[in-house]
């Protein structure tokens, strides 16, 4: 029987052959070891993320936690604000809440993934206090890329950002471009 991905310490990991991307970039992060280009772009500019979320407590939670890892951040209250600056400059990631006044997450997400047809594809993260199921079915029918429960930690957000940014500015240059 093969014996589990696990951490031996702060630097080996064991992971069973053949594995993902998914239980690398996990066993890197459970080991706390993240290199320092993780959060870093290619071209040596940091990661702007745009959170869109209307909870004053988790604006300043998640801000916080991002600029520790070395983000650029701005911030938007309604799914409004948050096409608003998406139209107005590049984000490198969007955390979205859900459940926001106005216009909510899932119709914001809609919205840019039907503007940004044949352009660049911007990741976006479901935030939300509903963990069940159908919930993430949801945000992912929405064109969600990956979805995070609250209360979230710095955990989760090193592994949005290395699953979706990281991945996202090295796939050209595999390919060659």
């Amino acid at each position: 029987m093969a014996k589990p991905n696990r951490v031996r310490d702060e630097h080996t990991i064991y992971l069973d052959m053949p594995f993902t991307r998914q239980a690398l970039v996990e066993a890197v992060l459970s080991a706390k070891i993240v290199p320092k280009d993780v959060l870093e772009l290619q071209a040596g500019r940091s990661t702007t993320v745009l959170i869109a979320e209307d909870n004053k407590v988790n604006q300043k939670l998640a801000k916080w936690h991002l600029e520790r890892l070395g983000c650029n951040v701005k911030l938007a209250t309604s799914g409004y604000e948050c096409l608003d600056l998406w139209q107005r400059q590049p984000f490198d990631l969007i955390l979205m809440d859900v459940q926001m006044p106005e216009m909510s997450g899932l119709d914001a997400c809609r919205e840019i993934r039907r503007l940004e047809k044949g352009s660049r594809h911007t990741p976006i993260v479901a935030l939300t206090a509903s963990a069940l199921d159908e919930d993430r079915e949801r945000c992912l029918q929405a064109g969600m890329d990956d979805f995070i429960p609250k209360p979230f930690r710095e955990q989760d957000l090193k592994r949005v950002l290395a699953l979706h940014v990281v991945q996202q500015e090295q796939e050209p240059e595999a390919a060659g471009v």
